[in-house]
Formats: C-alpha cells, structure tokens, sequence
C-alpha cells in the first residue's frame, strides 16, 4: 500500500472522496466528510509507521491515521493528493474515538436523563397504597378469573356438602 495507490482507490470508489488516510502501512480509509473540524488530531511525529509499498512514505500507525486531503474531480485522471509525503499529511489522527459536537452530546445526554428519569409521585403512591400496577393484558384478566374460581368452588362444593348433610 502506498498513499497514491489509497488515494486512487479512494478516488475509483467514492467519487466524492475528500480525504484519504492510511493506516499501519498497508490500510487505506476514504472518507467523503466536508470538512476535517470534528476529527481528533494527534503530534503529526506519531504516523511514522513507513508504507508497506513505500518505505519513504508514512502511513500512520497503530491505531493513527495519516490524513490527506482529496481532489477526486473527474477531469483529474490520477487523483490529486499533492504530493503524498510527510510535509503534505494534514493531520495524524487517533483513531476508534466517537467524536460528537457539544450540540450532539447535549442532545444525546438529554436524551439519557429522560429514558432514566422516575416518575417519584408515582413510586411513592404505589408504596402507600400498596397496589399492584394495573395490566391492561387479557391473559392476565383470565388467570385472576381462574384464581377466584379455584378459590371458591371448593368452599361452595364443602358449603353444598354440608347443607346436603343437615338436611338429611
């Protein structure tokens, strides 16, 4: 793997590829993000991992990413990474973080604190009266009519018993 041979595969396959990174000499990503702003960049001296296609190159690293930016326009036949070398690398990134704006971890933080939160009037009116939550569920309805059935017609059948008994 070499950066050009990233940087045209990137471009054959994403036509809109923006930018390109390599990784651990011989691993290419492409990406087609309008911008680098949300990428976590590391020191630049940390992608010095050398391409397994060519030792004069870096591609990244473990778990770095050597970053270039990409001009895949179709007049341009072999895709523009002007000139693939250390100077040209935009950004060493560390790679396998989630990166979420402010915005993105407000709203997903907000969105935590209401799946968890506790309806506490409720709680506590359950704990005083001690009920049972009602189950809307007609299985459930079936297996309380049968409860109360299993329960009294033994009493009726020993009542009707001992009617028979007296009367005699």
């Amino acid at each position: 793997m070499t950066n050009d041979m990233c940087a045209s595969h990137c471009c054959s396959s994403l036509n809109d590829a923006t930018f390109m990174g390599t990784e651990l000499r011989k691993e290419c990503y492409c990406s087609n993000a309008p911008n680098n702003d949300s990428f976590v960049k590391t020191e630049l001296s940390e992608c010095n991992e050398p391409c397994g296609g060519n030792s004069d190159e870096f591609c990244g690293a473990l778990y770095r990413l050597s970053l270039y930016s990409l001009d895949c326009s179709p007049e341009t036949i072999v895709p523009s990474v002007s000139k693939v070398t250390t100077e040209s690398t935009l950004h060493c990134l560390q790679i396998n973080n989630t990166v979420w704006t402010e915005e993105e971890l407000a709203e997903k933080l907000y969105l935590l604190r209401n799946a968890i939160s506790i309806d506490k009037k409720g709680t506590k009116l359950y704990r005083a009266t001690k009920m049972s939550a009602y189950d809307p569920r007609k299985s459930s309805r079936n297996i309380g009519i049968v409860g109360i059935i299993v329960l009294v017609v033994p009493v009726i059948f020993v009542v009707v018993i001992d009617v028979h008994r007296i009367c005699q």
